[in-house]
């Protein structure tokens, strides 16, 4: 992962230097995230310190993704028998996504909820509405999943070529297996280390 300020840049990049060689390359990959994208099409701004992508501690979205972290965490706590293994249960259609949206549901107006979420979140913020905003984004997310699945599975049945299937496969089968907090992240559905926290 690319790390998410210039002076984490400098830190990392600064290790590579450190056995005595008179020249070190640093290489770092740009996830498709909003660092990695900015960073991959300005590759100087990691190093200038420019890093506009970056949304202050105060960020709607920011916040409404620790939301859904709440209420994800308080989703499992009821649900011990559920892990968080990998992504095609919980994104599959039928899958524990729909148990989720749910419990979202059926705990709008919980009342040991809303007195957690007030404690956590302040009461200036609404739970309904944001319990509404996590089963709208959380849709997306499913629906984003599925299509991707689908789409896959149509190529490969469509394909004549051996090798395509086979390559298209692994690509079905490592998206099936990513862990499931790292592709939420990664779908600005939860906080990750590329945004403030």
């Amino acid at each position: 992962r690319l790390p998410p300020t210039t002076a984490n840049y400098m830190q990392r990049a600064g290790r590579a230097g450190r056995r005595g060689q008179s020249k070190a390359v640093a290489f770092s990959l740009c996830p498709n995230t909003a660092i990695g994208l900015q960073v991959f099409s300005n590759p100087m701004s990691i190093l200038t310190g420019a890093n506009p992508a970056s949304r202050p501690l105060e960020s709607a979205i920011v916040i409404q993704r620790h939301m859904n972290s709440f209420f994800l965490r308080h989703f499992l706590g009821d649900n011990a028998r559920i892990k968080f293994g990998r992504i095609h249960p919980w994104l599959s259609v039928g899958g524990y996504y729909a148990g989720f949206d749910l419990w979202l549901l059926n705990h709008k107006t919980d009342t040991q909820l809303s007195q957690d979420f007030d404690s956590v979140f302040g009461k200036n913020k609404s739970m309904s509405i944001a319990i509404d905003n996590c089963r709208l984004a959380l849709g997306d997310v499913a629906a984003e999943y599925q299509q991707t699945i689908t789409d896959i599975n149509n190529a490969i049945a469509a394909s004549a070529s051996t090798a395509k299937r086979d390559a298209l496969s692994i690509q079905a089968e490592a998206l099936m297996n990513q862990e499931p907090k790292g592709y939420l992240a990664e779908r600005q559905f939860l906080p990750n280390a590329d945004m403030p926290t």
